[in-house]
């Protein structure tokens, strides 16, 4: 499920809040009667809108049952964007201690395999996992960068991550990504389009 994706103002008759819902419906048996943990695996992708905002989260937090916050194994964001960090900080006053020992930055899509027994069960999309190759080589283009200004003794910096098993949430936001930085991802998607362009050319 990737919120991105609903008809706008929920004009088919989904909307994100009756989704969100119809998950903890599904959930309800597993996690509040069975006392059951679970895991949720949040998909952004640096490029489209973000559907899950502050709003969603605070009305999600307070409607939930306690089950839902003691039970949660883990939330495992996939390729954070700026935006998404600011909305986890900004909700620093709500959440209790133990939630950020709960929550993962994967930076790659690989880095689920920490929390989730299969990331193939996933079915993750072919454009996210593209948009991670994409990641590997903007990251190897910065690294290669910072070596060349560092006169040959080799800096390079990479984020580390891991990663859920359950409800998957998609959206996105900017991207500190590539050379020279792109911390609101404005020149970011069009590199990743050019890049995507080359990469099918080659096939």
């Amino acid at each position: 499920f990737y919120p991105s994706r609903l008809a706008a103002g929920g004009a088919s008759g989904v909307t994100l809040e009756r989704v969100t819902a119809h998950a903890l419906l599904l959930m309800h048996e597993h996690v509040v009667a069975r006392g059951g943990e679970y895991a949720v695996v949040w998909v952004t992708n640096n490029l489209e809108p973000d559907e899950l905002g502050w709003r969603w989260f605070v009305s999600t937090y307070r409607m939930v049952p306690h089950a839902y916050h003691k039970q949660m194994r883990s939330l495992a964001v996939v390729h954070p964007a700026v935006s998404t960090r600011l909305t986890l900080l900004a909700l620093s006053y709500l959440l209790r201690a133990s939630f950020w020992d709960k929550l993962v930055y994967a930076d790659r899509v690989e880095f689920l395999d920490e929390v989730v027994e299969s990331v193939a069960a996933l079915d993750l999309p072919a454009g996210l996992l593209e948009y991670d190759r994409f990641l590997d080589r903007e990251m190897a283009a910065t690294t290669a960068q910072a070596e060349g200004h560092a006169g040959g003794f080799g800096l390079g910096a990479a984020l580390g991550g891991g990663g859920g098993l359950g409800l998957g949430f998609g959206g996105g936001g900017g991207a500190m990504g590539g050379p020279g930085g792109d911390p609101l991802g404005i020149a970011h998607g069009a590199r990743f389009e050019e890049w995507r362009a080359e990469e099918r050319r080659k096939e």
